[in-house]
């Protein structure tokens, strides 16, 4: 068997595991069984429908389920020969060797969304883990209609925003996680020149590079902005702290 993936099961073989690696003189008396079946699914498609259907019987997040939706699979198809691994499959691309500033997770991708396409940065800071449970929400985020390109340049942005941030060591843990999708907004709205970046304006960018000085002078405005307002987690999930960048992004480019 090449690849075998335990669908349904994972808590009775970690059992079994743990009581043959602590009791090892028993593994050849051991005469117990367990019923498994071995399938062999055609593509990812019908793996993925597998799972849903086998699944149904325990209370599982809805989030962890969405992965299984075509447009995930097309955005882990669209990302790799791009040098960047979507992580759908919760520690998929850790456990084959990747690099961590390579993947990309699920969540992550729908908080850049949701600081861009839908503009609040701040819900993406405060509600991390509803964005995949709501169904309004999810829509938009991952609409049909949108291009796969906008997809990898959201999360191309920020996850190198991400690591510029602690590359730099000027911020604390905490600072980071209060700033970074205000950042990410705030260069995305700079970018597109509007304060309402759209599937359309992202996935036209011609060129969607980044460097370090734009995410430092983008960082530093947001940062600032941030202290004033009291550079708390509180600021950072408040719906104040994204008017001032907006009012910020008025001045400097004239939105």
């Amino acid at each position: 068997m090449h690849n075998p993936q335990i669908v349904n099961g994972l808590q009775t073989s970690s059992e079994i595991h743990r009581f043959l690696i602590n009791n090892p003189d028993r593994i050849e008396q051991e005469k117990r069984s367990v019923l498994i079946r071995v399938i062999v699914p055609e593509d990812e498609e019908t793996r993925d429908r597998i799972i849903r259907a086998t699944n149904s019987q325990t209370p599982i997040p809805k989030s962890s389920l969405r992965a299984t939706d075509n447009i995930h699979r097309s955005i882990e198809d669209y990302f790799k020969p791009r040098g960047m691994y979507y992580d759908r499959r919760k520690n998929y691309y850790k456990n084959e060797g990747k690099k961590p500033k390579e993947i990309v997770s699920l969540p992550f991708l729908s908080q850049c969304l949701m600081s861009t396409l839908l503009q609040r940065p701040d819900s993406a800071r405060a509600r991390p883990s509803t964005l995949l449970e709501n169904d309004e929400s999810y829509e938009k985020l991952f609409h049909q209609s949108n291009a796969l390109n906008t997809y990898f340049v959201v999360a191309s942005w920020g996850r190198s925003i991400d690591l510029r941030l602690k590359e730099l060591k000027k911020y604390e843990t905490a600072e980071i996680s209060d700033i970074k999708f205000y950042v990410l907004y705030y260069f995305c709205c700079s970018k597109v020149t509007s304060l309402y970046p759209s599937n359309a304006k992202i996935s036209g960018l011609e060129n969607s590079d980044i460097e370090d000085a734009e995410i430092d002078a983008a960082s530093d405005i947001c940062y600032d902005i941030y202290r004033e307002l009291g550079g708390t987690d509180k600021v950072a999930k408040g719906t104040v702290y994204l008017e001032k960048i907006k009012e910020k992004l008025k001045q400097e480019f004239e939105l």
